[in-house]
């Protein structure tokens, strides 16, 4: 459900309501659609106390001549697109310069050296700064690392099919392969030998190849064997 705040000049600003549908009752001989909000997330469980209360079950009743308010996915991209001409884009004076992509990524080598090194870490997360595009390197069996992506099953899937093909083309064994959220991601579970040369080119291929990186920072997360242990 869509609403609209107006502000001078002339600015429309919407708001987005996500409700979802209970059932039908009937008030007064007059039939009611009855929606709800959907729960927020839940905090980790080491973030819950005990007297946290349940959260109140907030229902809406809509009447037959308020249903058209309530879009599907379709209708509130067309209702979204409608706001274009109030809020045009304007052109900068200035020349915009294009982002070049990075070629070369040196801050790899001794985060993945320090991975292979060390008895205290059982993996890296590598993220390009601002964004979710990244991937895990780490999970050491049987001298092999295991790589774990996760492209939008939706709307990445030129990006899933380049990922397939780049560890073909390594000859990666492929560990896991399944739909997750939903079926909004692709969760993909390569194993290569672990070797530092190889994992550091192989990370640059990724970042350079698949998720074209251009002149952005990156973040390196490291997971300890002792969160895994514990999940």
């Amino acid at each position: 459900m869509v609403n609209f705040y107006e502000s001078s000049p002339h600015l429309v600003v919407p708001s987005v309501h996500t409700y979802l549908f209970v059932g039908r009752e009937t008030h007064e001989g007059q039939p009611l659609w009855i929606f709800r909000e959907p729960p927020s997330a839940s905090p980790p469980v080491g973030e819950r106390r005990p007297d946290d209360e349940q959260e109140e079950d907030c229902r809406t009743a809509f009447e037959a001549r308020q249903l058209y308010q309530i879009l599907d996915l379709h209708g509130l991209i067309r209702t979204l697109t409608g706001l274009i001409d109030f809020h045009p884009l304007k052109k900068s004076t200035e020349p915009l310069r294009a982002p070049t992509r990075r070629e070369a990524f040196p801050e790899i080598a001794p985060e993945i050296e320090r991975l292979l090194a060390s008895d205290e870490w059982s993996a890296v997360t590598i993220t390009i700064k601002y964004t979710d595009d990244g991937f895990s390197v780490g999970a050491v069996t049987d001298e092999r690392l295991h790589w774990d992506l996760f492209p939008k099953a939706k709307i990445e899937t030129e990006r899933e099919a380049r990922i397939r093909a780049l560890f073909r083309e390594e000859q990666a064994a492929l560990v896991k392969d399944y739909l997750s959220n939903a079926g909004q991601v692709r969760v993909l579970e390569y194993a290569l030998p672990s070797d530092a040369a190889k994992t550091i080119a192989l990370c640059g291929r990724l970042l350079r190849e698949i998720y074209e990186m251009k002149d952005d920072e990156l973040i390196f997360s490291f997971h300890t064997k002792r969160q895994e242990e514990g999940t």
